[in-house]
């Protein structure tokens, strides 16, 4: 999922009566260096933690609902067990995993004109994610995780999750992750507002205003693997998917396997991304080199487009760590920022052990817009679009949306289907029904809509059939188009596979559904 996974919508919550986890106190001793602060803290033990965050800096060990630590549970997926982090010296500039110096993107250029960094994030589609290092820095940096919150990986190491091995109350903290460590595209327009100008007038004309933030992040994502190992967020960069399975990394021939919604949606996105690369060359800040490597574009862009958050209408947030929560239609935890910025993760629910943690990623009883923009299928989704898309123009004028039009994998099909089905065949036989429909439809008079749909529901029914079988036999078509693409040069398709499975599914279940009414 989180090659995906909005990435997430989070609220922007007045958290005044939300108490930060809280801090035990230590001692300061402030180290002052041409580049940073450093402040040592002495808690019980000598502890010397360098974090390239102002608020890391702090003499500060998490409240004890929190932990620095997680333990490896014997009967839950591989966990990534990691121990304490613990600095041998204090090393004034570095940590046992990487600088802690933010530099000018005009340093960086030189260190990549110069040759190569002492470590560089390996964007390879093969290249290992090296997740332990960044537990490390991330609890180096004051990242809080709750009791029993572990990384999980089921399938090799190529996708992770967030777990629980023990029970959570509701209502209880998950993860605490501190404003300094976090991106956002407010802070990214500080950075680089001298340069922004010109590339953000041309995303307006290209359509693309409401993308200005998502770019933001962007950049910020190639500024940073820019610097190398010199990036504060090199370990964090260097623990993220290098291969996603979105539209936007899905060729023609995946678009030729998918129905003409979900292959619109899909499209869309890699259209998106292909402006991206378009107004990027008219940034003068990045090094040419990255400019014209078109991988490490298409990463970066799926990066930010994926892992990010929106915050309010407009601004969009990653919190490393936060990020690894996957989506589910049923949700077992909440992401919020408090007004100082913190991220802030907390159980909606009673969870036992065992349990996915999981968050939502967008609307719940549709799986195609997650699937076109985070590439992946949710199975445990309650329904799907009912695909009627040359009836949108029907759907738009009784004021209903894709996610009113569904069918339910059980076989239910909306109440809105039928009154879409019904008006476009009222226009083509007889426009002052159809008229009467639809202020029936308009109004919620529900006594009228009803008389209406009673009178003609055998005409209803077996338009609804016909679109239903139609469909199936496309599916079928389609899936075969995708089995004789070769897996190796097309990645995408076992996800292109099981979407239309899951479609198909749903299909069959409404078909055997209407078969029983007539």
């Amino acid at each position: 999922h989180e090659s995906k996974p909005a990435r997430r919508s989070a609220k922007k919550d007045e958290l005044k009566d939300t108490p930060r986890p809280d801090l035990l106190q230590g001692t300061n001793t402030p180290i002052t260096t041409p580049n940073m602060k450093l402040h040592c803290a002495a808690v019980a033990v000598a502890l010397a933690l360098v974090s390239p965050f102002a608020s890391a800096f702090q003499t500060a060990l998490p409240h004890s609902s929190f932990r620095h630590h997680h333990s490896v549970s014997p009967s839950s997926p591989t966990n990534i067990g990691t121990r304490p982090f613990f600095a041998n010296t204090v090393d004034i500039g570095r940590s046992p995993i990487h600088s802690k110096i933010f530099i000018a993107s005009s340093d960086a250029r030189k260190l990549r004109a110069g040759g190569p960094l002492a470590a560089a994030v390996n964007i390879n589609e093969a290249a290992p994610r090296e997740i332990q290092s960044f537990e490390e820095w991330s609890r180096s940096c004051g990242v809080g995780m709750g009791d029993g919150v572990a990384l999980t990986t089921t399938d090799g190491a190529m996708d992770y999750s967030v777990m629980t091995n023990q029970n959570i109350p509701t209502g209880s903290p998950i993860l605490y992750v501190p404003s300094d460590m976090v991106l956002t595209s407010v802070a990214a327009e500080q950075e680089f507002r001298a340069g922004l100008a010109d590339a953000e007038r041309q995303l307006a004309e290209e359509g693309l205003r409401e993308c200005v933030s998502l770019f933001r992040l962007f950049l910020k994502i190639l500024s940073e693997y820019e610097k190398g190992d010199q990036s504060p967020y090199f370990p964090w960069l260097n623990s993220l998917p290098r291969q996603f399975y979105n539209g936007v990394s899905m060729t023609d021939d995946c678009f030729d396997c998918l129905l003409p919604y979900v292959s619109e949606l899909s499209r869309k996105e890699r259209e998106d991304y292909v402006v991206f690369t378009k107004v990027l060359q008219s940034i003068q800040f990045l090094d040419s080199a990255t400019l014209l490597d078109k991988e490490l574009i298409k990463w970066a862009y799926n990066v930010a487009l994926t892992r990010s958050t929106l915050v309010g209408t407009r601004e969009l947030r990653i919190a490393p760590m936060a990020d690894y929560f996957n989506h589910g239609a049923e949700t077992e935890a909440e992401i919020k920022y408090d007004q100082e910025g913190n991220c802030l993760v907390y159980a909606t629910k009673d969870i036992p052990a065992g349990s996915p943690l999981r968050i939502s990623l967008g609307e719940p009883k549709d799986p195609s817009p997650l699937f076109a923009k985070y590439g992946f299928i949710d199975e445990t989704s309650p329904a799907t679009y009912c695909k009627l898309l040359h009836l949108k123009k029907e759907m738009e004028r009784l004021r209903y949306e894709f996610k009113d039009l569904l069918f339910s994998t059980g076989g239910d099909v909306s109440p809105a289907v039928y009154d879409v089905i019904l008006y476009s065949i009222l226009e083509q036989n007889d426009p002052s029904l159809q008229e009467q429909f639809y202020q029936a439809v308009i109004s919620g008079n529900e006594e009228a809509k009803n008389s209406f749909h009673q009178q003609y529901f055998s005409y209803t029914l077996d338009a609804l059939k016909q679109h239903v079988d139609t469909t199936l036999r496309s599916l079928e078509e389609l899936s075969r188009k995708a089995q004789s693409l070769d897996a190796r040069t097309h990645p995408r398709v076992p996800i292109i596979l099981k979407h239309n499975e899951f479609v198909y599914n749903t299909f069959l279940a409404v078909q055997s559904n209407l078969n029983t009414m007539g």
